[in-house]
């Protein structure tokens, strides 16, 4: 594969007809801002490898995704949002913003990691076009005024594909988070994909979810009418609260208590 990204339908033949086959699906050369849509759109999202002394460019689809649900999805319920105790504490001291620090928040996201940071300058324009576009977004934590953590991703349809995160301050990333969730089902959004299921992500109420059931109803995710973020979109200190209660007012599942 060099200039075009598979379709969703021929991931699917690929795992149907290898049911075991490894995260790594396919391999090519060539990024654009154009090539990573047709990935989210198909499933599978880019890294680079050095194989055999060559750069080039591989696409993932994770046996096992990590994702939240929005909404009850066929069979599968809500996901539910967890809160936990020290969360809830430092909850109220944050103001969370979105689209106000996009370039900041990838930028963090790319320095501040020491391992396995895949944010090279390349993959930081073309996420910057696609903010240009409208299609990437930022969810950003400030206290005071100061950026001190945040996360970004790609919204297509129904579906918010999350990239990376950063914290600077305890439990920034977190809040970020928090206020991914409330604002996405406030527009109507359904799911968000955290690509590799982990034990952090886990604890803030991902589920697993295996690659084919992921696919099976990407098409139809990918294919609603893209959502709108308002410009100025945020939650400010003291309206925590409301937002929650907004939140709560979809009956399944309460949020957890602790």
């Amino acid at each position: 594969m060099t200039e075009t990204v598979p379709k969703l339908s021929s991931v699917i033949r690929v795992v149907r007809e290898q049911p075991d086959a490894d995260d790594l699906l396919f391999v090519g050369q060539e990024l654009s801002a154009k090539h990573l849509v047709d990935g989210y759109r198909a499933g599978i999202f880019p890294m680079e490898l050095d194989l055999e002394g060559k750069e080039l460019l591989g696409w993932f689809s994770p046996a096992v995704r990590g994702v939240f649900r929005l909404k009850e999805i066929g069979e599968f319920p809500r996901s539910e949002l967890r809160l936990h105790r020290s969360l809830r504490k430092v909850l109220a001291n944050f103001e969370v913003r979105v689209d106000c620090a996009f370039s900041s928040v990838v930028g963090y996201c790319a320095t501040l990691r020491q391992q396995g940071n895949w944010i090279s300058p390349a993959y930081f324009g073309h996420y910057m076009d696609l903010f240009d576009m409208g299609i990437a977004h930022s969810v950003e934590a400030y206290i005071g005024g100061e950026l001190v953590g945040g996360l970004f991703g790609v919204a297509i349809g129904g579906l918010f594909s999350g990239e990376s995160m950063f914290h600077i301050a305890p439990n920034a990333s977190k809040v970020a988070f928090v206020g991914l969730v409330l604002i996405l089902e406030g527009l109507g959004f359904e799911l968000i994909d955290g690509q590799w299921s982990t034990p952090h992500l886990e604890t803030l109420g991902f589920v697993r979810l295996d690659r084919l059931s992921y696919l099976s109803d990407l098409g139809r995710l990918t294919s609603c009418t893209n959502k709108v973020f308002p410009p100025g979109m945020r939650i400010e200190k003291g309206l925590w609260n409301e937002a929650m209660e907004e939140y709560r007012r979809h009956p399944e599942p309460p949020i957890r208590r602790l």
